[in-house]
């Protein structure tokens, strides 16, 4: 009892603003220039259930720090969802970079944490970020794919290095479907259409029901000729 009723003043203090980890996390980080709030179409049921839900998290880690107890780095990482879900990216940022400092080999927080600094145009830090990511044989396909995005997106001339990472991503993880497409997309950009329509018949062989790839490759080799 006595526990949630020290949560629950916290709690209170938090939505007051009395003490607001909003203020203090604004001022923790340089945001010149950068965007800090990214708008996210909620309904009310949904966003009051985020607010209190970060609440929650936020209560449980000052709760831990009046009472010396050790940090749990996951609630770090609950604060950055619930923040980013309602599109506080300052928050959602400075949470994850408490969570990595403290774990450091967490590489889907690396990827979050791209996500973050993209969606905050810190492109030059969502670059390093995503790199980390990929810096590890527990990543995922949906780590070198955002790499990629961002490189494409905000990197021109990078050309050269989204086929090093899409390499890699074939090396780490083995062929998908997804990455020989983009790889034989590059080569068809690059104008070599041999490799082109190389891999996207191993796409094609990997994913035998997809139209589109079949489609594509069609579409391919009539453009080759």
């Amino acid at each position: 009892m006595t526990r949630n009723y020290l949560i629950g003043g916290i709690i209170g203090l938090v939505l007051l603003g009395l003490g607001g980890y909003g203020l203090w996390y604004s001022q923790a980080i340089k945001t010149d220039g950068l965007v800090t709030f990214k708008e996210i179409e909620l309904d009310e049921a949904t966003r009051n259930y985020f607010t209190q839900r970060l609440a929650v998290d936020q209560a449980a880690i000052e709760a831990a720090k009046q009472s010396g107890a050790e940090l749990d780095l996951d609630l770090y990482l609950a604060v950055a969802s619930d923040a980013y879900a309602l599109g506080d990216l300052v928050t959602a940022r400075t949470a994850l970079e408490v969570q990595l400092e403290g774990n450091a080999l967490n590489y889907s927080a690396w990827n979050f944490y791209g996500t973050v600094l993209e969606d905050m145009t810190d492109y030059d830090g969502a670059k390093d970020a995503y790199k980390k990511a990929i810096d590890s044989q527990a990543a995922i396909e949906e780590f070198y794919r955002d790499y990629i995005n961002l490189l494409v997106a905000h990197f021109p001339g990078s050309a050269q290095e989204v086929k090093s990472i899409l390499e890699l991503s074939i090396k780490e993880r083995g062929q998908t479907s997804w990455n020989m497409v983009e790889l034989g997309d590059w080569y068809k950009e690059a104008g070599d259409c041999s490799q082109a329509i190389e891999h996207y018949t191993v796409a094609a062989s990997l994913t035998p029901g997809s139209q589109a790839i079949k489609d594509d490759l069609a579409t391919l080799r009539q453009g080759c000729k």
